[in-house]
């Protein structure tokens, strides 16, 4: 009879380990960065700027590596949409599971994220004709 107790004993504990390994592994529910994200919307002090014929192609890729890459673009001499070279790059780090940090040369911006959303807030140093500087939010969407 001890042997068969036993045995159930290991059985039992044996399915508690397994299902309870199963529920701490949270990587399932984690909302990822990366991957490319087009941008949606732009505004200045909560206006909304028309960014012209080009501006909807502008995107931000982040790369598994930590790095990103954002790619504006602009109008050559033919009115064709041509990308801005070299794009800008910098490094990103996760915060939490739905805020990361972005260094691009020595400015930091902290954007937050869905898996559909990323969104950047930021000021922009004063000017003689902004003197208390810029409020500016862009809006990405994941492609």
């Amino acid at each position: 009879m001890t042997y068969y107790r036993r045995f159930i004993f290991l059985m039992i504990s044996v399915l508690l380990v397994v299902s309870c390994g199963s529920d701490d592994d949270s990587s399932e529910n984690e909302t990822r960065i990366e991957g490319n994200w087009i941008i949606s919307e732009l505004t200045y002090d909560g206006v909304p700027v028309q960014w012209g014929e080009c501006g909807h192609l502008e995107n931000m890729t982040f790369l598994n590596d930590n790095t990103f890459v954002w790619q504006l673009y602009g109008i050559n001499s033919s009115y064709e949409c041509i990308p801005i070279t070299p794009p800008a790059t910098g490094t990103w780090e996760n915060i939490d599971n739905t805020t990361a940090e972005l260094t691009d040369d020595d400015r930091v911006f902290q954007v937050t994220f869905t898996e559909t959303t990323l969104i950047m807030k930021f000021r922009v140093d004063t000017t003689d004709e902004n003197p208390e500087g810029i409020s500016v939010l862009f809006v990405f969407l994941r492609s």
